[in-house]
């Protein structure tokens, strides 16, 4: 067994003397350069090359529309590592200015309503970019399309930095937002690395890196703005480093646009991007096995049943799309409400509160980082169901009769239950799932469009729930707005469990 430099592994061996069928053969087959993911290493043994061929089927599907992925280098641990990073940053735009948000809009003289009008327009930003973003990996792959969205988070970093009004708060929360619609490429990267039934399980692992941006990152918000206001920097200070602001309310934006920059200089020097060549004139095995695994998906869209000119699977994507919208909503009004929620009935400090949802989140970490432990007893199909059910709990926690006629507020320990199920346990493991059966909708190829898609429907989610949660909690109280969002999980829990068998065959066609 070789390792040709063209990154192929060519297999050529006699057997005649163990009884096989095999006669020089020549198999070569592309693996993929996600090695960290997938674990892969080159054949050495004998048994390896048997094990190798029977499992051709997997290699049409990792072939599938390409003459030829990138070759299996050590550079390939290291692009994870880089494209780990762009993961981590997509989040943190939202998680390290979460304790200081609100904040900065009560010193501008903003109120709950511009609070949730800011936190809607970052995913505004997302909503435009991610189906953009995607479409362009897939032509021009990663590496260009991730340093233009660093780009845009450190433009908006800035223009936070020098915020002096409400609307300059809001417009920079609308174009760092817009640079943070990377999450459709790197799930894209991670989805065309991984063999189908191995999917969910590496989603998990990303979406940890995600959930860790967002919810373990805001204790990092807290303890810069916090070491800011000891150290006497006047809030007001608008040229204490070079030609941005340097104050407690902006010290968090300058750390994220930092570490921006130093994900753009690791693209430009560390990242080995995908390189797609076109099929050549001389069919290879690769090309026959991506035109065969071609005109197999052909012929499965042709035999499809089609519903109102809809065919099974475009129904289970618009599905999961609707499910994205209900889950991210309410880790939206959870991440609206928050600190303004602790802030008026218990009195809290932006770190105490802060250093409360980086636990949680921390919590939430380790349970996606042991989903290959869960999905050992549970499918990805059950998994959905449970998440958004202990997400309906957490909801409910937050209500009672006392709440929605008087300003009393629910025990503390109540609210620490509330808070522990949803960012621990709930939407973690809910949406981790979702994503996952939703990765599996295409079989093969980049999905940079499709899951650009997938993220701009969480997005949608996160910009009409923000705006209505600050309405309600402005006219109505805090309490009304987690009776909606319970109301509105336990409608999809139950179409859910009426259409899971319909989407378990939709997802697992060959």
């Amino acid at each position: 067994v070789s390792m040709p430099s063209n990154g192929f592994i060519e297999l050529n061996r006699s057997y005649s003397n163990q009884n096989r069928n095999i006669r020089d053969s020549e198999v070569k087959t592309e693996r993929s350069a996600f090695t960290p993911l997938n674990g892969y290493h080159p054949l050495s043994t004998d048994e390896n090359v048997y094990g190798a061929i029977n499992q051709l089927e997997d290699v049409k599907e990792d072939v599938a529309g390409f003459d030829k992925i990138e070759s299996l280098t050590p550079s390939s641990f290291s692009s994870t590592a880089v494209i780990i990073l762009c993961v981590l940053i997509g989040d943190m735009a939202r998680g390290v200015l979460f304790p200081t948000l609100w904040l900065l809009i009560l010193s501008l003289g903003g109120g709950k309503v511009y609070q949730g009008m800011a936190v809607s327009a970052f995913s505004a930003g997302r909503i435009i970019s991610s189906p953009i973003f995607g479409r362009l990996s897939e032509i021009y792959g990663y590496k260009q399309v991730l340093i233009a969205c660093n780009l845009f988070i450190m433009v908006g970093c800035y223009v936070y930095s020098m915020s002096t009004s409400v609307t300059s708060v809001i417009i920079s929360q609308f174009i760092i937002g817009f640079g943070a619609g990377s999450l459709g490429v790197t799930r894209s990267y991670v989805a065309e690395k991984t063999h189908r039934s191995e999917r969910t399980l590496y989603m998990a692992y990303m979406t940890a890196v995600q959930y860790a941006g967002f919810t373990m990152t805001p204790v990092v918000g807290a303890m810069l703005s916090a070491l800011a206001y000891r150290s006497s920097i006047d809030p007001n200070n608008k040229a204490s480093l070079i030609v941005v602001s340097l104050n407690q309310y902006t010290v968090p934006a300058l750390f994220l646009m930092t570490t921006s920059m130093v994900a753009i200089c690791l693209l430009y020097s560390v990242f080995v991007d995908v390189t797609r060549i076109p099929p050549s004139s001389t069919p290879s095995a690769s090309s026959t096995l991506a035109a065969s695994t071609q005109q197999s998906s052909i012929n499965d869209m042709e035999t499809e049943k089609k519903y109102w000119g809809w065919t099974e699977s475009d129904i289970v994507a618009i599905g999961g799309c609707i499910l994205n919208i209900t889950t991210k909503g309410t880790i939206g009004v959870f991440e609206t409400l928050g600190l303004m929620y602790v802030t008026s009935h218990y009195h809290w400090s932006s770190l105490r509160s802060g250093l409360t949802v980086s636990c949680c989140g921390t919590a939430g970490v380790v349970f996606l980082l042991l989903f290959s432990i869960l999905l050992h007893y549970f499918n990805d199909l059950d998994l959905v169901l449970y998440g958004m059910v202990t997400m309906v709990l957490s909801c409910l926690l937050l209500t009672s009769p006392l709440t929605l006629t008087t300003t009393s507020t629910v025990p503390l320990w109540q609210f620490y239950s509330s808070i522990i199920l949803m960012y621990s346990v709930g939407y973690p493991i809910g949406h981790t799932a979702l994503l996952g059966v939703f990765s599996k909708i295409m079989k093969s190829g980049p999905q940079g469009q499709l899951l650009g898609y997938f993220g701009s429907a969480g997005s949608l989610a996160r910009v009409f729930f923000p705006v209505l949660a600050g309405v309600l909690a402005e006219y109505c109280g805090d309490t009304v707005i987690f009776i909606v969002m319970a109301a509105l999980l336990i409608i999809s829990c139950a179409v859910f469990v009426a259409s899971k068998e319909f989407v378990r065959n939709v997802i697992s066609r060959p």
